[in-house]
């Protein structure tokens, strides 16, 4: 396939889900009112959108609590059934029509009645935008407190400002020297982060690495090492009692320490005994979740003292990365690639293979990663 045929499937995909996308958000909404859901109803809006409904004008956060009231006035339920869509997109903004056929059971409990009718509905995507296409990988991204994006890659440690487009380095050198690469980083619950240094570049050229190792990063931008024996620093996690923090090692091992009151490492031991540990993050519980390049759909459950849980399943192929995000933090988000693909990396075979992003449900709940609060500007 050529370049141009490419790209055109590529527009084709996105215009297809983005089509999709459109019609579940009018389907959740649909589904808001039958089930007089106050947060399904909300969602399909902006902070500062608007619902007109006839005479009647709500901001898009206050709509829910107005149909609720006007359906329960006159109604015991009702069913919203969406038949005929026509949708047109320009970019971020998309105009769709929405033939609806409402039925109502009346108060009485004994009849219903109908009511047809259309939507037309003004919808706008999240802006899209690409940050430093430049840099030849990503290790992990963060959020800081006034909105930016934290990132990690080769020489260290970037912020970008979505809404400005400003950009620049966090962190690019340790004791004066130049940082090979950072992988992870996690909040240190008082501003600042940890974060571990990798050596992609000389792991992907099947070449003896240079030292890397764990560091945490204060508020004030004070470099502050951690342990230095660490091969191949990956996932990262500190639990919200700021008792253990753990690393990935990744071809080697995991790792737990005990955290002491200045936020310094002691007592290092095995976490869980794999050479294939990559992303990482923790559960509600305080169990640790850890990804596996070698581990063919699932994700290993551990307790801080190594016992190991039955694990998540996955789709087919090896997690990288996880997250756990919603409202009651049991979307996860995982990042899945064909299974062995680390062991290709380490002996020096291309990044050639492709990677998902892929969102589920889990059966019990995770953490939030909280922002950093760096001053950037």
């Amino acid at each position: 396939m050529n370049t141009t045929a490419l790209e055109q499937l590529q527009r084709d995909v996105q215009y297809l889900k983005d089509r999709q996308e459109i019609q579940d958000c009018i389907h959740r909404h649909a589904r808001g009112h039958d089930r007089f859901d106050v947060d399904l109803l909300t969602a399909a809006y902006h902070a500062d959108g608007i619902d007109e409904h006839g005479a009647s004008v709500n901001a898009g956060p206050d709509y829910a609590d107005w149909a609720n009231a006007v359906h329960a006035g006159g109604s015991q339920l009702c069913l919203h059934n969406i038949t005929a869509q026509t949708c047109d997109i320009d970019g971020n903004v998309a105009h769709a029509e929405s033939y609806v056929l409402v039925g109502l059971l009346n108060p009485d409990g004994a009849s219903v009645r109908f009511i047809n009718g259309r939507y037309v509905d003004r919808l706008e995507g999240s802006p899209r935008g690409s940050f430093n296409l430049d840099r030849k990988w990503t290790g992990g991204v963060m959020m800081n407190a006034d909105g930016s994006v934290l990132s990690t890659g080769p020489g260290g440690i970037m912020w970008n400002d979505p809404d400005s487009g400003e950009s620049g380095w966090l962190l690019q050198e340790i004791c004066g020297k130049p940082i090979n690469g950072v992988n992870e980083m996690w909040p240190d619950g008082t501003g600042g982060i940890f974060f571990g240094t990798c050596d992609v570049e000389m792991i992907a050229a099947a070449r003896d690495t240079r030292p890397t190792a764990v560091y945490r990063l204060t508020q004030d931008r004070k470099v502050i090492p951690l342990d230095a024996a660490v091969y191949f620093s990956n996932g990262l996690a500190y639990d919200a009692l700021r008792r253990r923090f753990y690393c990935n090692d990744s071809f080697r091992t995991s790792w737990v320490w005990d955290v002491r009151d200045d936020l310094t490492l002691a007592n290092k031991r095995v976490l869980l005994d794999r050479n294939d540990c990559d992303g990482m993050t923790l559960d509600a519980e305080g169990n640790v979740l850890v990804t596996g390049f070698r581990s063919d759909g699932l994700i290993r459950r551990v307790r801080p003292d190594g016992t190991e849980l039955p694990p998540l399943l996955t789709p087919p192929g090896a997690t990288t990365q996880i997250r756990f995000g919603g409202a009651d933090l049991r979307d996860v988000y995982i990042t899945l690639v064909p299974a062995g693909s680390g062991s290709r990396v380490k002996d020096g075979s291309p990044l050639a293979d492709p990677s998902c992003l892929y969102r589920g449900r889990s059966n019990f709940p995770g953490v939030a990663v909280d922002p950093a609060n760096f001053d950037l500007k």
